[in-house]
């Protein structure tokens, strides 16, 4: 399954030019081509500083992003629509991908469930009626991004990453087509683990075998608390996505879906009522062979942890739906609990059993390696 690998990129970005650095100087001769190396090692350096000092993508100029290995998506058509919403269309990568954004004074406690949908937004059953209540009653949708930004050198999928996911797994069905859950931020720190440090919270619906997709947060010492959402699987890059900034302590709830017939994953995040992340990504290629409630470890090349220390993250409202099936309660499911590893084995991050009728559980940080 997948490998939540946003911190590759930063890190590769790194690595990269220090790599180049190091070059320069090795083939650089004495007096003043030593001089010269010393002058590119400098500018490389900084460069490096620079591109591991981005937090926040969309408040970077585009320049340096690009030099950072970053992605730019600009937006290629904005349509206003019938009803009053407006559909903002990007190209990622020759996928269509969308927001729609509300009409001015959309309510969405006066909404119907079919106009929730439309524009990315979970359905009254979803988190039940008080709990949806409190996360509409202030609600707020930004105008979206002129472009959307992706992540640098994104490693491809990996088979299998039961190692470095802590959380849920609901499974043996071939029909999952959706799931929610709410978490707060976290506060994080360096803990044991050198920089740079990241950690994923996620929830997504998929396979291995066709794709998974996946929308949450991020936090750590780049693209620090960082909405994002991302597909992955054979023949697909997966390069993560990024939304506008989660604050830390801030209840998050997190939603992915792909409707039957639509062709076309939902990804949504918000922070509190506000909607920080809304992207339609559209493929035909899905099997709904899990719904993943997960922390995740990025493990850098499989070979080095990167976890920061990120204290309990507690999932509540975890909730499943299969197709022509309601929301329902994660436990309610067959399913499996995931605890990421070190190398030798010993948890870095034990997951809790589920509790308040089988829809809330805690990963709890307990060492990077």
């Amino acid at each position: 399954m997948s490998n939540w690998r946003i911190v590759a990129g930063a890190a590769a970005c790194v690595l990269a030019l220090t790599a180049a650095s190091t070059a320069t100087t090795a083939s650089a001769g004495p007096s003043g081509g030593q001089a010269s190396a010393a002058g590119h090692h400098l500018r490389d350096a900084r460069t490096a500083a620079r591109c591991a000092a981005i937090s926040n993508p969309y408040g970077t100029a585009k320049s340096r992003l690009r030099t950072c290995g970053y992605t730019i998506y600009p937006l290629r058509r904005v349509i206003p629509n019938s009803d009053g919403s407006t559909t903002y269309l990007y190209n990622v990568g020759g996928h269509k991908v969308t927001s729609v954004a509300p009409p001015p004074g959309f309510d969405p406690l006066k909404a119907t469930n079919r106009q929730l949908a439309r524009y990315g937004l979970p359905t009254r059953g979803a988190l039940g009626a008080r709990a949806w209540h409190n996360l509409m009653s202030h609600f707020s949708y930004a105008v979206p991004h002129s472009y959307l930004v992706a992540g640098p050198a994104t490693m491809r999928f990996a088979s299998n990453c039961s190692f470095c996911w802590s959380g849920y797994q609901d499974q043996k069905h071939s029909d999952y087509f959706e799931a929610i859950a709410s978490y707060n931020e976290p506060h994080t720190t360096a803990g044991s683990c050198p920089a740079p440090r990241l950690e994923g919270i996620w929830v997504g619906v998929g396979d291995e075998k066709s794709t998974i997709g996946q929308s949450g947060t991020t936090a750590g010492s780049v693209h620090n608390h960082q909405s994002f959402w991302e597909v992955i699987g054979p023949n697909f890059a997966g390069p993560p996505m990024f939304g506008r900034r989660a604050k830390v302590g801030d209840k998050i709830t997190a939603f992915t879906t792909y409707p039957s017939g639509e062709g076309a994953y939902t990804f949504t995040v918000m922070d509190k009522s506000k909607v920080i992340l809304q992207n339609n990504f559209f493929t035909s290629v899905y099997q709904g062979n899990f719904a993943l409630f997960i922390v995740e470890d990025p493990q850098l090349g499989k070979t080095h942890p990167h976890i920061p220390a990120f204290g309990k993250i507690t999932f509540t409202n975890a909730r499943a739906a299969r197709i022509n099936g309601h929301l329902a309660r994660i436990g309610s499911f067959p399913h499996k609990k995931l605890t990421m590893t070190n190398k030798a084995h010993r948890p870095m991050a034990p997951t809790s059993k589920l509790t308040n009728n089988n829809n809330k559980f805690t990963v709890t940080y307990r060492r990077c390696s």
